[in-house]
């Protein structure tokens, strides 16, 4: 993965330019009331599966459309996630939550409940390994939420396994400083 810009000049971690030109398209055709949407974003992923922004705007797509369904869906998927990190299964888990972690509030639960599947979801990537993925989840938690130690640590590690030490270490910095205070 490495960082792209969008015709906007927004700096976004995908693995090229071309899945953030799709990302773009999709976004134009979205905004402009397309009736492509579906099939920007669509394209948009097969250009790069674990672009996360990606998957951010397909969760809040299925949210838009309320149907039971899709609740549904995000229901098993959870069911299946949680089967499979029990059998040591980390690609599993990956699968299972990562096209529904934007659809985990049409469920219910608490904001703690939804942030333990989100931890689940970054644990298995750092287990299965999928350093990319990993570190793609954990640059958008601690842009949420900078004050984060854990996510912090996470992403260090995730950066360790993506080779970028020298990232590693400033954010292995970060946790220390946020753990110290």
């Amino acid at each position: 993965m490495s960082v792209f810009t969008d015709q906007r000049g927004i700096a976004y971690t995908a693995a090229s330019q071309d899945a953030v030109d799709c990302f773009d398209a999709t976004m134009d055709e979205y905004t402009h009331f397309g009736t492509a949407t579906g099939e920007r974003l669509k394209k948009t992923l097969a250009a790069n599966p674990e672009f996360s922004m990606a998957h951010a705007l397909r969760g809040c797509f299925m949210q838009l459309f309320c149907v039971p369904a899709l609740t549904e869906k995000a229901k098993q998927s959870l069911a299946k996630a949680i089967a499979a990190w029990y059998r040591g299964d980390y690609n599993g888990v990956v699968e299972h939550l990562l096209p529904v972690r934007y659809s985990l509030p049409a469920i219910g639960g608490s904001h703690a409940q939804r942030d333990l599947f989100h931890q689940i979801l970054i644990a298995a990537a750092l287990r299965a390994p999928r350093p990319a993925l990993a570190r793609a989840l954990l640059g958008e938690c601690t842009r949420l939420k900078p004050e984060n130690a854990w996510s912090w640590q996470r992403y260090a590690q995730a950066l360790t396994a993506a080779g970028d030490d020298a990232a590693a270490r400033v954010a292995s910095d970060r946790a220390s400083a946020l753990l110290a205070a």
